[in-house]
């Protein structure tokens, strides 16, 4: 996850998309492991997450994107520095 992650053409506006408490979803990729050792094609799923906390100053390439600190509802687990082009 990082800006890797974000979309290149995206930019923020001058205030944050979202705030403290709002409901969004994160689009998380996956991997899957195969017994026969082949590689599979990447999995996408949309996990519902919680805002807990939003940067005050732009980040990421050029600087263009604030970011955020989520908790995934269903599993409780906070992952920070989430772009805004990467919540929906």
């Amino acid at each position: 996850m990082g800006w890797l992650d974000a979309s290149f053409t995206y930019r923020s506006g001058k205030t944050p998309k979202y705030k403290v408490g709002d409901s969004v979803y994160k689009i998380l990729v996956i991997l899957p492991k195969r017994k026969d050792g082949k590689v599979s094609r990447l999995q996408k799923f949309c996990v519902e997450c919680e805002v807990t906390n939003v940067s005050t100053k732009k980040s990421g390439f050029i600087f263009r994107e604030f970011t955020y600190t989520v908790k995934m509802v269903k599993t409780g687990e906070v992952v920070e520095n989430v772009y805004e082009s990467e919540l929906y």
